[in-house]
């Protein structure tokens, strides 16, 4: 979980958002975050992100990528 996101998202996790892990032969799967190596990665993995923004504007490209849920009670 990812707390106090702003109104847009650090490039380093555009991989994660866009879902671009890719296997390593028959056995793991791995995701390449940056200019680094690649990392193992868990199919089961889920990243939560959560702003204190009442009403946050993002861009269209960032719901494309994840579900927004709003849990603000009035």
């Amino acid at each position: 979980m990812i707390e106090d996101v702003g109104e847009s998202t650090d490039p380093i996790l555009e991989p994660v958002l866009l879902n671009q892990q890719f296997r390593n032969g028959q056995t793991r799967w791995l995701i390449k975050l940056e200019e680094g190596n690649p990392i193992n990665y868990d199919p089961q993995f889920m990243l939560y992100l959560s702003t204190k923004i009442p009403n946050p504007h993002y861009l269209p490209e960032s719901f494309i990528r994840v579900n927004v849920i709003n849990f603000t009670v009035t």
